[in-house]
């Protein structure tokens, strides 16, 4: 079964080395991607602009999206969906000089993805692990995220997303966390007034909040397929094993609202990407091997 991936971006330039690895990794495994993209001048992106001319995957405009959807997304999340079309406006067709303004757009589109379309919404810094097809089939009947790094009690919007077709999961998801947007958009520190303060890590609560309500749901970090031990579907990542049907490109412990945390080095990043060439692409007769080209690519890219 193909998965749907859905990325997020934000930002005038083409993908980065590791994005377009991981990309191309989904396709050349045989998954679809989709790209919910936004350019701060307002003008679309397409393969070209992303640097994935040929890669078939879908680029969506979020501007568009805003702009003209009039089908469930609207009426799902109305006030989150009229939120994030705030937030972009305030920013006035320009990149926001305030690094936060951008992890709260990212963060909020997450959410507002995941809550409305089918597939699995991940981090660029996230590919597929060699235990992807042990999940497959739990990922149609359960709402999807995991825990990372130990910084919130539920788990974190690095993935969001179930491939259920009907929106059973996906409209408790959304109803819990347009409850707690809505709740938050005004006061001295309201949402709607304020984008340019750190309002990420509220949002990633607002998540976790949501996922808990999506029942039946699985945190895939945590838990095998039927819900039981992890510990056989370890995988191989910077500094140390995790577990479950992704990977991520990324230490454990290097996150956003940790600053005192040793950052991921590009000699890390480049080692795990080796590492995946060399065990789980080349040579492994993959369903699109065309793709392998792409993701050799942007492995000479990443060595530099």
């Amino acid at each position: 079964m193909a998965v749907k991936v859905n990325h997020v971006w934000f930002g005038d330039n083409p993908l980065g080395a590791l994005e377009k690895f991981n990309v191309y990794t989904w396709r050349a495994l045989g998954h679809e991607v989709t790209i919910y993209a936004h350019r701060w001048n307002g003008t679309s992106h397409d393969e070209a602009s992303l640097g994935l001319s040929g890669s078939g995957v879908k680029v969506e405009n979020l501007s568009t999206i805003l702009a003209e959807d009039d089908n469930k997304r609207t009426e799902t999340l109305p006030e989150t969906r009229a939120l994030l079309k705030w937030w972009i406006e305030a920013t006035n067709k320009e990149k926001p000089l305030e690094t936060d303004v951008i992890y709260n757009l990212v963060d909020l589109t997450k959410s507002y993805i995941g809550g409305t379309c089918q597939g699995i919404v991940l981090d660029l810094k996230v590919g597929p692990s060699p235990h992807l097809a042990a999940y497959e089939d739990v990922f149609q009947r359960k709402f999807v995220s995991y825990s990372r790094g130990g910084n919130t009690v539920a788990p974190e919007n690095q993935c969001i997303g179930t491939m259920q077709e009907a929106d059973t999961l996906r409209g408790k998801y959304a109803a819990r966390f347009e409850l707690k947007v809505t709740g938050n958009l005004d006061g001295q520190r309201g949402l709607r007034s304020t984008p340019a303060e750190r309002h990420f890590g509220l949002i990633t609560s607002f998540h976790g909040q949501g996922f808990i309500a999506a029942k039946p749901n699985i945190d895939v970090a945590i838990q095998a397929p039927d819900g039981g031990a992890v510990g056989q579907y370890e995988v191989k990542e910077i500094r140390r094993p995790g577990h479950g049907p992704f990977r991520v490109f990324k230490a454990s412990e290097d996150q956003t609202n940790k600053s005192s945390a040793e950052k991921t080095t590009p000699e890390e990043v480049l080692e795990l990407c080796l590492y995946v060439w060399d065990n789980e692409l080349e040579g492994k007769n993959v369903p699109n091997e065309k793709f392998l080209d792409n993701v050799k690519e942007a492995l000479k890219a990443l060595s530099g």
